[in-house]
């Protein structure tokens, strides 16, 4: 969340959990990929509407129960315009071409992953679509919920697994 906040689309992230300590089996590298796409996202339309750190926080949520957790991200940037909702889930949509160096993230620090250059998809169109592949590729969903005129709630769905029954998944 650091990352974002201090990113090219400068902005305040609120964060809440209701569930306190949360405990899962999860991959990190594709966790992170979603969540900084999604804070990217967000934080870019909330630039584009001038609000920017001084305007609406982010805010995202976080709970779990025994067999899921759940991951909201929401902002106040005035939603999806109807033209485009339909298109946001297309690998050639992006509306990131007139962002600053043409929707790219600038690292400053090596990721989870070590990349340390900008991404090579980055303002392509290709993140939402991948974020979506990488939570079905998790066990989960990731849905958006548009509210035009308002802004746009982002939901990512997380099935937990133990630990031991991954490993023993693995074995013949």
């Amino acid at each position: 969340m650091a990352e974002v906040e201090s990113g090219p689309h400068r902005c305040q992230i609120e964060a809440e959990n209701a569930s306190g300590d949360i405990e899962f089996c999860h991959v990190p590298r594709y966790l992170f990929y979603i969540m900084e796409e999604l804070l990217s996202n967000s934080a870019r339309a909330a630039a584009q509407r001038e609000e920017g750190p001084s305007g609406s926080a982010i805010k995202v949520s976080l709970c779990a129960d025994d067999s899921q957790v759940v991951i909201r991200i929401s902002d106040r940037a005035g939603g999806i315009p109807s033209s485009c909702a339909s298109k946001v889930w297309s690998y050639v949509y992006t509306t990131a071409a007139d962002a600053p160096h043409g929707g790219q993230r600038r690292h400053s620090l090596p990721g989870p992953w070590a990349v340390c250059e900008d991404s090579p998809v980055a303002g392509r169109g290709i993140g939402l679509p991948l974020c979506r592949l990488y939570a079905l590729y998790l066990g989960g969903s990731l849905h958006l919920m548009n509210l035009p005129g308002l802004g746009v709630d982002a939901y990512l769905f997380l099935n937990r697994i133990e630990p031991q029954d991954a490993l023993d998944s693995l074995q013949c």
